[in-house]
Formats: C-alpha cells, structure tokens, sequence
C-alpha cells in the first residue's frame, strides 16, 4: 500500500510487515533507475489498494442489501436540493472554522 501525504510530501511504501518511508525529495535524491523502481511500486501499491478497498466497499454493500436494506442512490437533482436547504449549517461551518480547511472539504464534495 502507498500512501501520499502532500502537505508533507511523505511516501510510505508497504512490502509485507516492512516498509520504508521518504519524502518526495529523497525519491528525487535517489538514482534515476531506483527512481522508476519507486515510483513503479508505488503505483502498484497505490493500484492493490484501490482494488482492496472496492471489494470491501462491495462486500459491504452486499451486506446491506442481504439484510433487506435498499440502498437508494440520490439523482443530482436531489443533492441540488439538500445542499440548498443546508446552506445555513455550511455558512455556520465556514465562521468558525479554518477556510483552507473548508474550502478543501468544499472541493472535495464537488468533485
């Protein structure tokens, strides 16, 4: 597994219980060949991942269903509303915490 830390540039790269961790700037420090070995694994590692987690997103969701559980998937127009009629509770958010921290989970619910 990879995992990529942008505010502090760090790549934790897993390989079993064993794993090393650099930041961006160690990769670059690294010969140009081990470089493309890093990189390659950590896209690997990032590509593991992903695939793990969409089967256990998948088996959760089977879970759900099993137990008689519908799972109702919102239209765009429905989030258009509820995120109408809570723009009270944003506004609220937005006075009393860090902008760059709601401004970041603001893009990421756009996305």
């Amino acid at each position: 597994m990879t995992r990529i830390y942008p505010d502090t540039e760090k790549i934790l790269y897993f390989e079993g219980k064993r794993y090393t961790e650099m930041t961006a700037n160690e990769v670059r420090d690294l010969p140009e060949d081990e470089q493309e070995i890093m990189t390659e694994a950590a896209r690997l590692a990032t590509e593991y991942a992903r695939e793990q987690s969409d089967e256990r997103i998948a088996d959760k969701v089977a879970t759900i269903e099993e137990s008689g559980t519908e799972i109702i998937t919102l239209s765009d127009e429905t989030r258009k509303e509820i995120r109408e009629a809570s723009q009270g509770v944003y506004d609220s958010i937005r006075e009393k915490i860090n902008p760059d921290i709601y401004n970041s989970y603001m893009e990421g619910i756009e996305q």
